[in-house]
């Protein structure tokens, strides 16, 4: 702070950050041109939606995605600007086939998510309709007040609130299911090691497939999955976790089998765990990039002796991340 205006010289970058979390807000921020700030009119700078300088309205020209405002600056001079947050649809790019048909709400810049918690059918399988009203509305009981948007029958919720009471997230959600792309939703037998593991498959769940995840008895906190290199996955965030019930053999003899992307990273890294008893930990670290790899783990005998079934799940680390999987399956042990 100085003379009660916030520094920030941007070397090497510059942000503001509050102490008290908000999940509603509306940003109004003035800024001033410090002494001897020089700026190169052949350098747009990245100076956001600028309304009035001094006060006065001000037309500001659009260039390369950039608003500029032109003139003679003196020093001292008081720049501000408002940021609309109005409810938009956004639409991918037609080269993404995976979002072909689909289409995303956001709000002002933030990108707003579809949960299960909050419809009667998973949130991949709604459809907004073109033509149905988008509005954005306070919900005061929700996790503290946070400003939904309804749109019919469907509620979204902004990004940074998703995944905090249970079930799967959805941004892309089916606008023309007459143009959607469905992929990923069968095992996926060009996956390295598949053929390997064929003849020891005892049971083997449709990692982001609803039926065959709802007959896994799927649960989980902090829980999404997605659609990637045309196969699909499944993760938990924030040290959440998901699990899923699996067939085994009573006499024992088991792995449980897990499909990772190589180019994962960041900070992932998990337990695997049978009937709540870890039988391995999983860092991805970007082992393979460009490829998928899977890892074996054995599981103790004592662990399925007796049993028709156990539930097999991936708890993150606290503040880590679970997966992502692209398949998991319960095999006979390899010795």
């Amino acid at each position: 702070m100085r003379d009660g205006i916030l520094v920030c010289k941007g070397e090497p970058i510059g942000y503001l950050h509050t102490l008290k979390t908000f999940t509603s807000y509306r940003l109004v921020v003035e800024w001033r041109w410090a002494p001897g700030t020089v700026v190169d009119k052949d350098r747009v700078p990245n100076s956001g939606v600028l309304l009035r300088v001094n006060g006065e309205p001000r037309t500001a020209e659009v260039s390369r995605g950039y608003v500029v405002l032109a003139g003679e600056w003196k020093d001292g001079d008081l720049v501000d600007f408002t940021l609309p947050m109005e409810v938009q649809r956004v639409r991918c790019d037609a080269r993404v086939r995976a979002n072909l048909g689909r289409v995303a709400v956001q709000r002002g810049p933030l990108v707003y998510n579809f949960e299960d918690v909050d419809h009667r059918q998973a949130a991949c399988e709604l459809v907004l309709r073109p033509e149905t009203k988008l509005t954005a509305t306070m919900n005061e009981g929700l996790l503290g007040g946070v400003m939904v948007v309804k749109a019919g029958d469907l509620t979204a919720v902004p990004n940074h609130v998703r995944l905090n009471r249970g079930g799967a997230s959805q941004v892309w959600v089916i606008e023309d299911p007459g143009k959607v792309v469905i992929t990923g939703n069968i095992p996926p037998e060009d996956l390295p090691g598949f053929e390997a593991v064929k003849e020891r498959t005892i049971d083997a769940v449709v990692v982001g497939d609803r039926k065959s995840e709802q007959q896994h008895a799927l649960k989980g906190d902090k829980t999404g999955d997605g659609l990637a290199y045309e196969h699909r996955w499944r993760h938990a965030g924030g040290g959440g976790w998901f699990s899923y019930r699996m067939k085994v053999r009573p006499e024992g003899g088991h792995a449980v089998f897990c499909t990772y992307w190589g180019g994962d990273g960041g900070n992932r890294k998990f337990m695997i765990l049978v009937d709540d008893k870890e039988v391995g930990r999983q860092v991805l670290e970007s082992q393979k990039p460009g490829a998928f790899f899977g890892v074996e783990y054995p599981v103790p005998d004592e662990l399925t002796k007796g049993k028709k079934e156990v539930t097999v799940k991936l708890q993150a680390e606290p503040g880590a991340t679970a997966g992502g999987i692209f398949d998991l399956r319960v095999l006979k042990s390899g010795q």
